[in-house]
């Protein structure tokens, strides 16, 4: 694998070689994006911008409905000060949403794509997988 991807290169078939190459296991869901699903549970969406040379990494979370919204609002605004790295925010009523965004112009090597992606799952695995507001699950 070279070493850079240049901004020109940075394309979804493009880290999917580079986590392939990493022996990891790749799909694609419904929109294109590119899926990785960690053993331990934590599914990562990856999503290019490439107007904007951002590089997203979200995953989400299933929360049971009858819990009032201030209390997902608040599991959200807890992760935040608990967990570096990473945003959450509670994207319906039934969704926690995890995401890190990054630039990429310039370039990036995919050892650092790697690396960043391996610090998402670390926090990700972070969330408490039930709990008191119904968080049913990484997605």
């Amino acid at each position: 694998m070279q070493e850079l991807l240049s901004e020109d290169q940075m394309t979804i078939d493009a880290l999917e070689r580079v986590f392939q190459a990493a022996f990891l296991r790749t799909e694609r869901d419904a929109d294109g994006d590119l899926l990785i699903r960690d053993e331990s549970g934590i599914n990562t969406f990856i999503r290019i911008d490439s107007e904007r040379k951002i590089l997203t990494f979200f995953s989400l979370w299933g929360l049971k409905e009858q819990f009032p919204e201030g209390e997902k609002l608040q599991l959200a605004n807890d992760l935040n000060d608990q967990l570096v790295v990473v945003r959450f925010t509670v994207r319906s009523p039934r969704v926690l949403w995890c995401d890190h965004q990054f630039l990429y112009a310039g370039g990036m090597s995919p050892i650092t794509i790697i690396a960043t992606y391996r610090r998402f799952v670390s926090v990700c695995r972070e969330v408490p997988r039930r709990d008191m507001l119904g968080i049913v699950g990484a997605d």
